[in-house]
């Protein structure tokens, strides 16, 4: 809800943990969540996140 106030698109949510970062389904079991957003306004400035992570 923050994120779409603030104007941002949601690309995906993770749970994680300090110091492990991985791409975890949410849940309430961790620590914080990791929330990968973009501007509606700056969407074809860049690869997204998992075009820029795919090898």
């Amino acid at each position: 809800m923050m994120c779409r106030q603030a104007g941002l698109e949601i690309e995906q949510i993770f749970s994680v943990d300090p110091g492990s970062y991985r791409s975890e389904k949410p849940s309430i079991e961790s620590s914080e969540f990791l929330v990968v957003a973009f501007s509606p306004l700056t969407k074809s400035v860049g690869p997204r996140v998992s075009e820029a992570t795919d090898t």
